[in-house]
């Protein structure tokens, strides 16, 4: 299967090989971990929106035109839904979809995201709310120190003394936290147009970590996801590259124009096919192996799944 993964665009192998080289150099690279590897748990932030859809009567008849629902976006959708129900009631929505009561830690160790807390230095990036991530360090027996962009001095600190100086697990949140304050949480369009300007806070400590490290983009839809695509297309270098292992359809058109997307903003990607989920998976597992990460399984070896 991973040989069939690896031939799944004709590049894979070659991009694979050289994720590998980087990951084995002296700062390794940075994972930025996508909704992918969380939604097996909550569902995706369109489920999120769909709930709150479907407990919206006469929808169509409201603000939102009942006719476009199905072709606007995430941030649009969501924008009117908040016009409809104010920012208190989705707030609290939010915490409801969220909960982590959904979390089921025995289940959570066989899916992709249990692998996060073993690549390469134990730090990585999310843009997720939730707490899955926090969860899988936990799991691995890693405490994590989650962070944001809002704690400038702290990070400015890890990023001239070199990330492998703390001794901590690093978990930075740059849209925050459920939890968070709301002028620390990026959910909104109001929110992504104030801080991903470059006169914010937010875009002067983001374009500071991925400027100083190799980034591996996984289970982040990138191509879709407009403000982080421009912040990478504007922080492109000539000559680096960040990685990316993301699904996408299987026709040669689909494959040739996500390649081609990503490689232009400075990113290479390792592609499978997106209705085959599991080849995330099987991919990092491949990673842990190829760069001598494999984890010592808190329930023993026997009770992982590739084994």
């Amino acid at each position: 299967q991973i040989d069939v993964l690896l031939r799944f665009h004709t590049s894979n192998q070659l991009v694979y090989e050289n994720l590998i080289s980087d990951a084995k150099n002296k700062n390794g690279i940075m994972p930025f971990v996508g909704e992918a590897l969380s939604k097996c748990t909550f569902g995706s932030r369109d489920d999120f929106v769909r709930e709150i859809q479907e407990k919206t009567p006469n929808l169509g008849s409201s603000i939102i035109d009942g006719s476009q629902i199905g072709t606007m976006n995430f941030l649009d959708m969501l924008d009117s839904l908040i016009r409809i129900h104010k920012k208190g009631v989705i707030d609290q929505k939010l915490l409801s979809f969220y909960s982590d009561l959904k979390i089921d830690d025995k289940y959570m160790k066989n899916q992709a995201i249990s692998l996060i807390p073993y690549i390469n230095g134990n730090h990585c990036i999310t843009a997720n709310l939730d707490h899955a991530i926090d969860h899988s360090y936990t799991i691995a027996g890693k405490t994590p120190d989650v962070t944001h962009p809002f704690e400038r001095k702290k990070l400015n600190t890890l990023v001239r003394s070199g990330i492998n100086s703390s001794k901590t697990n690093i978990v930075l949140k740059i849209h925050g936290d459920i939890l968070s304050d709301s002028d620390q949480r990026i959910i909104t369009k109001q929110d992504y147009q104030k801080h991903y300007k470059k006169s914010s806070t937010f875009y002067s400590t983001i374009s500071q970590w991925i400027q100083n490290y190799i980034i591996l983009f996984i289970g982040v839809d990138i191509c879709k996801d407009r403000y982080l695509f421009d912040l990478m297309k504007q922080l492109k270098s000539p000559g680096t590259y960040h990685y990316a292992i993301i699904g996408c359809k299987a026709d040669e058109e689909s494959k040739k124009n996500t390649f081609e997307t990503l490689e232009s903003i400075g990113i290479l990607p390792v592609l499978y096919d997106e209705n085959k989920p599991d080849g995330l998976e099987m991919l990092l597992h491949k990673f842990l192996v190829d760069t001598n990460n494999i984890p010592n399984f808190p329930m023993g070896e026997i009770d992982y799944k590739y084994s």
